[in-house]
């Protein structure tokens, strides 16, 4: 239906049309062709319309008409390509299984458009002849993929395809979509018992200290039928071959736990292997064995958290500094000035909301003249006074003693250590923190990381500072309610990453000791995953200590049979970065080196890149999680393409969806209304001139 509007009251047509008609009126209602009166009619009204049409347009008039558009339901088909789904499958059932989805997204995409992913341990357009090689399945990744990228679009029904085997994520049985759409599964692999023993998981420290025991439990499921004895032998990588440090005899049965304590004596990467000895006719072998590795480190990061009074942003910071295996962490809430800490048992103080106690501020500086990294925070319970004459970074003055909310925002121009992207754009999400109300003010040698925001204005005052004071690193946190960071991150990923990351960054840099190296390689971790990509990064300076980037960096990279890699690093601004991509499972050697006015620097060392190998140790398909998966979304399981296919051609979510629109054009850029008006005048123009009128 098409209707013209216009951006006045109607009734001022009505005067328009009035002023066109006096307008016309002056004319020929004083000059009048008096012999010919009807020829007088047809040039006023003439030039009436003319002005009509032009006072029209000054209205901004546009005509609003209603188009209605058929939208159809996308189907989502979501593959997965992990190995358990190829293992279990000659490659004839295989291929015969790719010939029936050809068939069935063939089928499919003359009544809707299809979207077909695949998926492992990441989410990506489905190539129907990639083999299925994935060595990590996370179903519930995937699913949370595809639901978030078509939350805006019609979709009919998603169907996901898989064996159920995950290893990764969270339990997929319990997902439930935020689309109005069924979700139906179509159940791939075997659910048969075989008869099997294996080793269902291996649980152990990834990173311990040097000369600690630390325990290993091996989970051992399946049962067998034999008299001769079976063992189960913990193995360890020493010079090209496996040394056994450790056995047990096995009872087969369900399900059973054996322990280990082995003790970690120097420190590097230690490969071991549980070994699945003496079993017989297994029909999956793969599975007796499981290698892992352990980071032994030379030292540890010793951290206490001093306090005179419980806060959840203590537990917080336990919790977020524990999760790290390089951290060693003790709380001390002070009742009396015997509960101190030694101040040889810790490397870094973190000291929760000064009060006014002489002896803690002694403490304090005691703790650095001794060069410890030092975290000082503030908070609605700190005495400012002692707060600012403990250190000489920050001052606060507060105005009144009630507190003030306000949000963060990353300081652009911070460079003591590097925050990703992903960390600027999710400070900004965080619940306000709570401070005094008062004056901040920066005034030591150092940078703020985080600054706040009151409504929208941008303050200059620090949140979150980094510096040196008196020759020690300290940060000083000017505000509390981290326990609501990490709460809100928690529930929004189900972890805490980017809040775990700015805590180690800044302990790491508190903990530092003074480098005059020249050239610094940073190197976050000694042991790799086949999946992940490896990184380095690196910084140059030259002899005023400021950061260059002008010569190369090289790298050399060489695995255990003594092939040898060269890579260049890349440079951003005053920064070397390199991404070598992933690597084969192995030992590696590496060295980085430069030159800087003729003179040579270097840095080597190693690191190793583990097998990722999950997926054959779990072969038996889990239709139990599928089938709570489709309860949780009104679905279905179906076991092949052919039923599948007719629930979907009855289904009503599959139905197209009307999408009415209302459409507005502005009437002034049609130009046949101008050509109108022109007609109109021109006409009345040559009427008057030919018949003798001017």
């Amino acid at each position: 239906m098409n209707l013209i509007d216009i951006s006045y009251p109607w009734w001022s047509v009505v005067v328009i049309f009035v002023i066109a008609a006096v307008i016309a009126g002056i004319l020929y209602f004083r000059n009048t062709f008096e012999e010919r009166k009807p020829l007088t009619v047809v040039l006023y009204l003439l030039r009436t319309l003319g002005i009509l049409l032009i006072l029209f347009l000054l209205l901004n008039p546009f005509l609003s008409r209603s188009e209605n558009e058929e939208q159809p339901a996308r189907l989502i088909f979501l593959q997965d390509q992990s190995q358990s789904i190829s293992t279990v499958q000659d490659s004839q059932e295989l291929q015969t299984y790719r010939e029936q989805l050809a068939d069935f997204f063939e089928n499919q995409a003359k009544t809707s458009p299809v979207d077909l992913y695949g998926f492992d341990d990441e989410v990506r357009a489905m190539d129907q002849d990639a083999p299925y090689q994935g060595k990590i399945t996370d179903i519930s990744s995937a699913l949370r993929f595809v639901d978030e990228l078509h939350h805006a679009d019609h979709v009919g029904a998603l169907i996901l395809a898989t064996d159920g085997i995950y290893n990764r994520g969270t339990n997929p049985a319990y997902y439930k979509t935020r689309g109005n759409y069924p979700v139906f599964v179509l159940a791939l692999g075997d659910t048969t018992k075989a008869q099997d023993v294996r080793i269902r998981h291996v649980l152990y420290n990834e990173i311990v200290r040097k000369n600690e025991t630390s325990e290993i439990q091996i989970d051992i499921s399946g049962k067998v039928n034999q008299t001769s004895p079976i063992n189960l032998i913990l193995q360890e990588w020493d010079i090209n071959t496996w040394k056994n440090i450790a056995s047990q005899r096995l009872q087969p049965q369900e399900f059973e736990t054996i322990k280990f304590l082995k003790k970690f004596e120097q420190p590097g990467v230690v490969r071991l292997r549980a070994l699945i000895a003496g079993v017989e006719n297994d029909v999956n072998p793969a599975n007796n064995s499981r290698e892992f590795f352990v980071e032994v480190l030379e030292t540890s990061r010793q951290i206490h958290i001093v306090s005179t009074f419980p806060h959840p942003d203590i537990g917080a910071l336990r919790q977020i500094l524990e999760s790290n295996e390089k951290n060693e962490v003790e709380v001390t809430i002070m009742e009396r000035p015997q509960d101190l800490p030694d101040l040889q048992d810790f490397s870094v103080l973190v000291m929760y909301q000064i009060p006014n106690q002489p002896y803690l501020l002694e403490f304090l500086q005691n703790a650095k003249r001794q060069e410890k990294g030092i975290i000082l925070t503030a908070g609605l319970k700190t005495n400012f006074n002692t707060f600012n004459q403990a250190q000489g970074l920050v001052s606060i003055t507060p105005r009144t003693i009630t507190g003030n909310f306000f949000d963060t925002r990353v300081n652009p121009g911070f460079d003591l250590f590097e925050m990703d992207d992903e960390f600027e754009n999710y400070v900004r999400h965080y619940p306000p923190l709570a401070g005094v109300f008062g004056d901040y003010s920066a005034i030591g040698q150092g940078q703020a990381l985080l600054l706040q925001q009151i409504g929208d204005v941008d303050t200059e005052f620090p949140v979150l500072f980094t510096g040196v004071d008196e020759g020690t690193r300290m940060a000083i946190l000017t505000a509390e309610g981290i326990w609501k960071w990490k709460l809100f991150e928690y529930l929004e990923k189900q972890e805490t990453p980017i809040l775990d990351r700015m805590v180690d960054q800044v302990v790491e840099y508190v903990s530092q000791r003074k480098d005059d190296r020249l050239f610094r390689l940073q190197k976050n971790k000694l042991l790799f995953d086949e999946t992940e990509e490896i990184t380095f990064q690196a910084e140059l300076y030259n002899e005023t200590l400021e950061r260059i980037s002008t010569p190369d960096v090289f790298f050399e990279l060489r695995d255990s049979s003594g092939n040898e890699t060269q890579f260049t690093f890349d440079k951003t601004g005053t920064n070397y970065a390199l991404n070598i991509g992933r690597l084969a499972p192995g030992n590696y050697r590496y060295r980085a080196h430069t030159t800087i006015a003729g003179q040579s620097y270097d840095e080597s060392g190693q690191f190793s890149v583990r097998n990722i190998d999950m997926e054959s140790f779990n072969l038996e398909a889990n239709h139990q999680i599928l089938s709570s998966l489709v309860h949780q979304n009104n679905g279905k399981l179906f076991y092949n393409l052919t039923e599948l296919e007719e629930t979907l051609s009855g289904l009503p979510s599959m139905r197209p969806l009307l999408i009415q629109s209302h459409v507005k054009t502005a009437m002034i850029d049609w130009k046949w209304i101008f050509a109108l008006i022109l007609l109109f005048l021109t006409s009345e123009w040559f009427l008057r001139r030919y018949f003798g009128s001017y």
